[in-house]
């Protein structure tokens, strides 16, 4: 590397005297450079070269160029004298011509100074202070005009250490001071000229030659004071100046030629170009080829890394430069390569030259250590690979390569030599030609050159490249017959490849993984890797995927072994349900091979799960599937198990031995709707149409199979609650949740009913049931599962209220609605017996109970003459139906027909889940007998789920029946919908009635304040207490008029009359108040007794009142 020069002259011999003592004192060290127009630059440690001029002169001519010059940055004269008279008269004049010739004479800035030396024994001064010393002399003449003291004494004898180091310190600085002051010069004066020559670049005729040497001028300048990283920079500018220039195409007449034009052997270092001055010269002159100028540009950048990097503080930072230099030693390879392929150059000459750089390089660089830097070993990892191509492709005359999918391959081969290439290149270096002498060397090299790369990229943390590498191996021992290695090191790479995406890369491994586990006999385990491969079978032939296919089912039994479907089929669930048999659902599946060969299964297996319940599953197999080539193929799963609801597909599995080819559907979900198809059998769970109170009876309406003739031998049937509140069979019993009815008879002609009691908590509105149908054919046992949601609530509230004379009972029912629907009263009946005689009051008409309202009913009740107990209870029943059932079941009708008309009755069922959510006009109904479907139901139609689950073909006709059906009016009376409700009555404990009646003398009215004399008539029955029962009844009774602000009494208000007797008494009634007054209250209770027997009072005068008016002849006005 250059170094700072100082030249010096030496006439008097003074420089072998100090030698020593300025040798010593380098490299200068702590330079610190601050120009005004830059940041602070400190310098460490210059090394400095010190050249007498004498050597300087007599070299060759300088090129007088800035750029090209090399002047040094410091002059220094030595010389010695002791008395002004020798100075005058030989030293002065001496001094003068050195600074004429040697100095003023450059055009480089330079600085000089002026050493005197004092021998031992001179004098330092002259002793008197009227005469100057030599010293004084020299400092008057030559820093005379200039604020600069070039003047420095130094003396071989000093007093003390103190001076001595003083002296030194003080003559080092004014020599740093001088090369930094003459560097600063000379960087301005470069920035100055190259600023010149770059603003005239787009004149006609600019020589970039000029530009480049003068620019490099100034980075030399940089360089040679140990500012590495400036140089760098300004030649990194250079390369993009020259690049840009190049792209404009304005500098094509800078080169001579491409290059690279030698006759025996390229050069055996790139490194050293940069140090021959030649190059310089003929990039002035534009002699340069293209190849020479790269190759010289790049190794000044290449030397100013290494520098750089030696200079680090610590190890990892010049680790990081270091890294930066080889990904610029491989950039620049590349391009060098692809340009000298590209102008058709010998491609064996350029791969040796290739080998030569990187060794160089390498050899460089090898005292960084490895492992400082993921950038440093991936580096050497990338050049040791490019030192491997070099080598493959020198021995590739020789017919030794590499095989297979991952051998290097050149993107720039054409399959031409090249102009003067030979077939069998002859390398200059000894060590290429070791290294292709014979095959096994070259494989052997291979090897070593592969595992040292990949070394380095496992330090890199490169571990796609580390597995690309073992890779080449196993290909390179599968090629030399290494078979079993070639296995073991295969056993993970094609899984990472064909997880990167590197199909063509993971098939062709895959097939040499699959021929080594054949070649070694190893049956387990080509099943997985035969099924793994034949994924791949873009990238296989048509005779590969046959013998694939053959392994895979020959060796279906040796391991357990699952892929996914799709990598070798395509499949497509068709979501529709189908009967081929009695009791019997399938669903179809369409498979639709990826090639051509034959696949034999045991079986397909269908699994879906409910979407409300994911625990219950349904299972639907085929047997012995047979997939051929590539055509469609239909596939019916088939379940003797039939659940009514949604299901989404979980996975389809298409098995043979323990071979397990699996399809999930989690990611693109499909639901079917299993529904009930009503010609086969069928079961719907609804509520009983009779209620008899508190018992509550759920029925499970079973439908017969119409279009078979398949006879259901034995049949059971049990139906499980699913809501919590809610039991089967009676609240007072410990039943299981399930109730089973076993030996249900199912003809072909009658829809069965099998009952199944419940009890309920009174919150419940709805619950949940699952229906289980298990019957058994000649063709299996089947299972069907219906769930229903059931509207248990009650439809009407009645009230009761009872009215007792003496002889017979009043009761008067008022039936309301329990939700906001009106209902309708077909009848009701209050069923009597052999105790009592029932009459009902009014005429029996249906009626409409509406929200808000009441419908009444009022019976009269009587015991006979042979009535025993009046403790029993009688039933009130109701015939009722809610209204909107009536037009549901007149839409029901005539959509139920339609459908059949049309050839549609298989969707019955799941049309029917539609129809049940519709929406009437029920009071238009109930009042006008006509009624139409709500808007917001018909609206609804056309976005309604179901027709997901209807085949295409039928889409649109159940789609027109439906919207013509909903514009529609309806006049039409439904068949009986009616459903009973059973009521217990308990009649009231009465034991005594009291029949209380008060006369008042006949007259218009009364007068206010006079005496009215009325009778109080009591007559007591026995009639309601059974009979022949002791009730311990008291014998007397205490009548009471009951106090009240309208009336005054006079005379006994209370009195005491006896059991089953007629007695009448008189009181005196003054009225206190004008107006329509009731009479008095009379009340009735046990003589003597604290608890009062059950007994009812009928006052007849209740509701009755009398006139009073005021006094005749008398007005009172208040005020």
């Amino acid at each position: 590397m250059p170094k700072t020069t100082i030249a010096y002259f030496d006439p008097l011999g003074v420089f072998a005297e100090i030698k020593d003592e300025l040798k010593s004192k380098l490299p200068l060290v702590n330079l610190h450079w601050n120009p005004p127009s830059r940041p602070l630059r400190s310098i460490p440690s210059l090394d400095v070269e010190l050249v007498e001029e004498s050597a300087v002169t007599q070299a060759a001519p300088k090129h007088q160029m800035l750029g090209i010059s090399s002047s040094p940055y410091l002059k220094l004269m030595f010389v010695k004298c002791e008395d002004s008279e020798t100075y005058k008269s030989s030293i002065r004049a001496m001094i003068r011509e050195w600074l004429n010739n040697n100095v003023g004479s450059i055009r480089d800035p330079t600085e000089w100074l002026i050493i005197h030396y004092v021998p031992s024994g001179g004098k330092i001064s002259s002793g008197n202070r009227f005469k100057s010393s030599a010293f004084d002399k020299i400092r008057a003449d030559f820093n005379s005009g200039s604020k600069k003291d070039r003047c420095i004494q130094i003396r071989r004898e000093y007093s003390s250490e103190l001076e001595y180091m003083e002296v030194w310190s003080e003559a080092m600085t004014r020599i740093k001071e001088a090369v930094l002051e003459a560097f600063g010069r000379r960087v301005d004066l470069y920035e100055e000229e190259v600023n010149k020559i770059e603003a005239k670049k787009n004149v006609l005729g600019w020589n970039f030659g000029t530009f480049f040497v003068m620019k490099e001028g100034l980075a030399r300048s940089f360089e040679n004071i140990s500012l590495y990283e400036d140089a760098l920079v300004l030649y990194d500018e250079l390369e993009t100046a020259f690049t840009t220039t190049t792209n404009l195409k304005t500098v094509s007449y800078f080169v001579s030629s491409i290059g690279f034009d030698y006759k025996d052997a390229p050069p055996l270092s790139l490194l050293e170009v940069e140090a021959d001055s030649q190059w310089r010269h003929q990039i002035m002159s534009n002699e340069i080829s293209l190849f020479d100028f790269h190759s010289y540009l790049f190794a000044r950048q290449a030397r100013l890394l290494l520098q750089i990097a030696a200079n680090s503080s610590t190890p990892s930072i010049a680790a990081l430069r270091i890294g930066e230099l080889y990904l610029r030693l491989r950039t620049f390879l590349t391009e060098m390569q692809g340009l000298l392929q590209e102008n058709r150059k010998n491609r064996f000459m350029v791969a040796e030259w290739t080998y030569n750089v990187v060794n160089e390089f390498l050899h460089e660089t090898s005292w960084v250590k490895d492992g400082l830097s993921q950038q440093v070993s991936e580096g050497r990892g990338e050049l040791i690979l490019l030192s491997r191509k070099a080598l493959e492709t020198l021995a590739y005359p020789r017919g030794w390569k590499i095989e297979g999918v991952l051998a290097e391959i050149s993107l720039d081969d054409d399959g031409d030599d090249g102009d003067g290439e030979e077939k069998v290149y002859t390398p200059s270096s000894d060590e290429i030609t070791k290294f292709i002498e014979s095959s096994q060397v070259f494989y052997e090299r291979y090897r070593e050159l592969t595992i040292a790369a990949s070394a380095q990229f496992e330090l890199a943390d490169r571990i796609r490249t580390v597995n690309r590498l073992s890779a080449q191996l196993a290909l390179l021992d599968y090629q030399l017959g290494n078979y079993e290695k070639a296995y073991a090191q295969l056993e993970n790479i094609p899984s990472l490849y064909s997880r990167q995406g590197w199909d063509l890369i993971t098939a062709s491994l895959l097939s040499v993984h699959v021929q080594c586990l054949v070649k070694l006999g190893k049956n387990d385990s080509i099943l997985l890797q035969a099924l793994e491969l034949i994924c791949h079978y873009k990238y296989l032939s048509p005779t590969e995927i046959e013998t694939l296919a053959t392994f895979i089912q020959e060796y279906s039994n040796t391991v357990p072994a699952s892929m996914p479907i799709d990598r070798i089929f395509r499949t497509s669930v068709v979501p529709y349900v189908n009967e081929p048999s009695l009791g019997k659902y399938s669903v179809t599946v369409e498979v639709r091979g990826l090639i051509e060969s034959e696949f034999q299964f045991d079986d397909a297996t269908l699994t879906l799960h409910n979407i409300h319940h994911e625990a219950e599953k349904l299972v639907l197999r085929a047997k012995s599937p047979k997939i051929s080539g590539k055509g469609k193929v239909l596939i019916e799963c088939t379940s003797n198990k039939f659940v009514r609801g949604q299901f989404q597909v979980n996975s389809l599995v298409l098995s043979r031995n323990k071979l397990s080819l699996v399809k999930n559907f989690d990611e693109d979900p499909i639901i079917i709707e299993f529904f009930a198809l009503p010609s086969s059998l069928w079961a719907k769970v609804r509520i009983s149409d009779s209620c008899k109170l508190p018992g509550r009876e759920l029925v499970v309406e079973l439908h017969p199979p119409t279009e078979t003739d398949e006879k259901i031998e034995s049949c059971k049937v049990s139906l499980t609650s699913l809501t919590p509140g809610m039991k089967l069979a009676d609240k007072n019993t410990n039943t299981p949740e399930v109730s089973v009815q076993a030996g249900v008879e199912v003809t072909t002609s009658e829809v069965s009913t099998i009952p199944f009691s419940f009890f309920a908590e009174s919150d419940l509105q709805k619950i949940k049931t699952r229906a289980t149908v298990s019957f058994t054919t000649s063709k299996g046992v089947f299972q069907h599962v219906f769930v229903d949601e059931v509207d248990i609530a009650l439809a009407i509230d009645v009230t009761v209220h009872d009215f007792f004379r003496l002889s017979k009972l009043f009761s008067k029912f008022l039936i309301v609605c329990k939700k906001s629907e009106p209902v309708r009263i077909w009848s009701t009946k209050l069923n009597g017996s052999q105790d009592f005689k029932i009459t009902e009051t009014v005429d029996e008409n249906d009626s409409v109970a509406f929200p808000g309202g009441a419908v009444s009913r009022v019976y009269s009740i009587a015991p006979t003459d042979s009535a025993k107990s009046s403790s029993e209870s009688l039933e009130l029943c109701i015939n009722h139906c809610y209204v909107k059932d009536e037009c549901a079941a007149v839409v029901w009708d005539e959509l139920e027909r339609r459908l059949q008309e049309h050839d549609l009755s298989r969707y019955t069922n799941l049309v029917r889940t539609l129809a049940a959510s519709f929406q009437y006009d029920t009071y238009s109904y109930a009042l006008k007998g006509r009624f139409r479907i709500l808007p917001s139901s018909a609206k609804a139609v056309p976005k309604t789920s179901i027709f997901d689950y209807v085949a295409p073909d039928d889409r649109a006709n159940i789609l027109a029946l439906l919207t013509q059906l909903v514009e529609e009016e309806f006049t039409e009376k439904p068949l009986a919908t009616s459903k009973q409700l059973i009521i217990p009555v308990p009649l009231p404990d009465v034991y005594v009635v009291h029949q209380v009646e008060m006369t008042l003398p006949e007259a218009d009215h009364f007068v206010i304040g006079d005496t009215i004399s009325a009778k109080i008539k009591i007559t007591t029955k026995e009639t309601w207490a059974t009979k022949g029962l002791d009730y311990d009844l008291p014998s007397s009774y205490v009548y009471e008029v009951v106090s009240s602000e309208n009336w005054a009494f006079s005379g006994k208000r209370r009195n005491t009359f006896n059991c089953n007797e007629d007695n009448e008494f008189g009181v005196s009634l003054v009225p206190l108040r004008t107006g329509k007054i009731p009479l008095p209250k009379i009340d009735i209770y046990a003589a003597g007794r604290q608890s009062q027997p059950k007994m009812e009072i009928d006052y007849r005068n209740a509701g009755e009142t009398a006139l009073v008016v005021p006094e005749f002849g008398r007005l009172t006005i208040n005020f």
